[in-house]
């Protein structure tokens, strides 16, 4: 499994560690972040940003849709080209909003939850 289902900050802490930091891979002087509604990446559904200020490690992807899978992943670049791309990670955007309504009452006021 190449990441876990959740609202969206649980995508981009998934993307934040498919970067990694391996002492052993050449130096990465930015990174292809590529996003998509398909776990193939096929190219009419995917999107992508090529994040180029490696002091700051991490992207927000907006105007997404909530109740949608988004599969992502993150690539390394540098002088030799662009590296194999990491293990998707995926999320469903949600709302808390949308977890309390789908909880029934009585289980709430049984858990203690008001």
């Amino acid at each position: 499994d190449g990441g876990g289902g959740g609202d969206g900050s649980d995508l981009g802490r998934s993307v934040g560690s498919l970067i990694g930091d391996d002492d052993n891979t050449p130096v990465v002087t930015r990174y292809k972040i590529e996003w998509s509604e398909r776990p193939d990446f096929a190219p009419e559904s995917s999107e992508s940003f090529v994040l180029s200020d490696l002091r700051r490690l991490s992207y927000r992807l907006v105007c997404l849709r909530r109740h949608t899978v988004y599969f992502c992943r993150v690539a390394g670049i540098n002088i030799v080209g662009v590296g194999a791309f990491s293990e998707p990670a995926w999320a469903r955007l949600s709302s808390w909003k949308d977890v309390y309504a789908a909880r029934p009452a009585a289980a709430g006021a049984a858990a203690g939850v008001a």
